[in-house]
């Protein structure tokens, strides 16, 4: 979906508040995977005190938003060719909603990538349960490939700082 779920908003909030406490940097960069609509970027820009410069990538033109202005540039992209031979490091990666996208294999080549990256933080968030999605607004990259367990991330040397909930009826 061209939007995350409200429940991710706000342990991502908190986080970047956390982040400018300790951050004394006048100027991070933040590279956000997936960007839907901006939603991340946006509170980054409002929240963090520092200069933020925000990279997106985005496959899908149609989700195009107005929030787009903020980043100052944005990669129109599979992710996985925009990292094929990427080398810039980012201070704050986000990769929102996006990491159950991508089959078993692809998301561990992406997120061995991603560590190599990272500065401060890699985020993620994926569903907390099986949540089963196909094509959306006729972008395929839209379904669900791969179900992302605790013990998985765990493997992949992530911890868990915040737990979302994800409903359905």
């Amino acid at each position: 979906m061209s939007r995350s779920d409200p429940c991710n908003k706000a342990p991502i909030k908190k986080y970047l508040r956390q982040f400018a406490k300790n951050n004394s940097a006048k100027t991070i960069s933040i590279l956000d995977l997936g960007i839907g609509e901006g939603d991340f970027g946006a509170i980054a820009k409002k929240i963090l005190p520092m200069t933020v410069k925000l990279t997106g990538v985005e496959v899908c033109k149609k989700y195009e938003h107005p929030q787009w202005k903020l980043y100052n540039k944005i990669y129109l992209i599979d992710i996985r060719k925009f990292l094929f031979n990427k080398k810039k490091k980012y201070d704050l990666i986000f990769l929102i909603d996006v990491l159950e996208h991508f089959n078993e294999q692809d998301g561990k080549e992406i997120l061995m990538k991603l560590k190599i990256l990272t500065k401060h933080a890699l985020l993620i968030s994926t569903p907390i349960t099986n949540y089963p999605q196909g094509a959306y607004l006729g972008n395929p990259y839209e379904k669900h490939k791969h179900f992302w367990s605790d013990k998985d991330l765990e493997k992949e040397g992530f911890k868990q700082i915040f737990r979302k909930r994800v409903y359905t009826w």
